[in-house]
């Protein structure tokens, strides 16, 4: 067995996961990977990298894996607030940093996730005479077995 790249199985999983889950003032709130279009709505979430440490042992193969989740409201000048991104953010907790086993994300057959926890939030603030914009940076730490 050879030690295996984590990431692209990770975000996949993440963006399954999230898809039509993360909610703003009822809308759903979209997850991007890397890139955001356009035409993208006031409230999303980015995916925007990862790292990758190898963490093996003699009896098998491990990684430690940050992936970034940038958070983002988007408001007319001289108004809103950080309660959307912090909302979502809550959000993304509760999925990630699950103490539920049925909420987390699953990466069976291959890779098992034996910890998640949060390793910084960081918010934000753009402003500007076009947009005021609220940002809370995420990054998460998943400590992953390989099993396969």
């Amino acid at each position: 067995m050879d030690l295996k790249d984590i990431a692209f199985a990770l975000r996949a999983a993440y963006m399954a996961k999230l898809d039509n889950v993360l909610v703003v003032d009822s809308k759903l709130v979209p997850v991007y990977d890397t890139f955001v279009p356009n035409d993208a709505p006031s409230y999303f979430v980015v995916i925007k990298d990862h790292n990758e440490a190898d963490n093996s042992t003699k009896q098998g193969f491990n990684t430690d894996v940050h992936i970034t989740f940038d958070i983002v409201s988007r408001f007319p000048p001289g108004t809103g607030s950080s309660a959307p991104v912090d909302s979502v953010s809550n959000q993304l907790n509760s999925i990630i940093v699950a103490g539920d086993p049925a909420n987390r994300i699953s990466l069976l057959p291959d890779f098992n996730i034996m910890n998640a926890v949060r390793t910084l939030s960081r918010p934000i603030t753009e402003e500007s005479k076009v947009k005021n914009i609220f940002r809370k940076v995420n990054i998460y730490k998943h400590e992953i077995q390989q099993l396969t």
